[in-house]
């Protein structure tokens, strides 16, 4: 529920208001997010260093949402608040793989997440009136298409990989995967007539800073 459920959901909501590209930016707080978790709920371990690392982190968060009220007024910065939610759905979701479900498979793992998300979602499904309506409405029909290739490349076979990484790897290190996140989405983004300012990059590479501090080793003395 907290991976496969309540993230999706809220991620579209807040893409009503919110470009990708930003919406991708403020997705690279799951790195903090999960640091933090894993201090408060899995007794994690952490330096000064980290500590500050996750406030510059933060600070960088705070400042994407008041850039981007200031610079771009059109879109509802409130919204990301969702996108943060997700954040601490994820992180607590790889903290919880980590340390109770590496006995299991990636695909066990991914199998059994879907599973349990799967029936509460076609609830919802059949709530929104999608069946009846996707035999008359042509943009709806052609809507199924970029769905069942999220789905597919964007959700399951991820997710396979996503827990596989994090059975090898500690969840801070799993959880940096979403640097590359804003790169590829503002990429795409810019690529499909979207727009991103100097400020919410900036703000984006603060974020990114404290989460550097957050994994950076401390060097052993020779």
């Amino acid at each position: 529920m907290l991976s496969s459920f309540f993230p999706p959901f809220l991620f579209a909501w807040a893409q009503t208001e919110l470009d990708s590209g930003v919406t991708s930016i403020f997705n690279s707080a799951v790195p903090l997010f999960t640091t933090i978790v894993g201090i408060l709920l899995f007794g994690t371990l952490i330096s000064k260093r980290q500590i500050g690392g996750v406030f510059i982190g933060l600070f960088g968060t705070l400042a994407l949402i008041l850039a981007g009220m200031e610079f771009d007024p059109h879109q509802n910065y409130w919204y990301a608040i969702f996108i943060l939610l997700s954040a601490l759905g994820y992180a607590l979701n790889i903290n919880i793989i980590k340390k109770h479900l590496t006995h299991l498979s990636p695909l066990a793992v991914t199998t059994g997440s879907f599973a349990v998300a799967f029936v509460p979602a076609i609830l919802i499904v059949f709530k929104s009136g999608l069946f009846q309506k996707i035999g008359t409405d042509v943009s709806m029909q052609q809507a199924v298409w970029y769905l069942l290739a999220l789905a597919i490349l964007g959700t399951a076979i991820a997710n396979i990989y996503f827990n596989r990484l994090i059975r090898i790897s500690s969840p801070v290190f799993a959880a940096s995967v979403t640097y590359t996140i804003p790169l590829v989405a503002v990429f795409w983004g810019v690529w499909d007539g979207e727009h991103i300012n100097f400020y919410q990059i900036l703000g984006g590479l603060i974020i990114l800073y404290g989460v550097y501090l957050v994994n950076k080793k401390k060097r052993r003395s020779i």
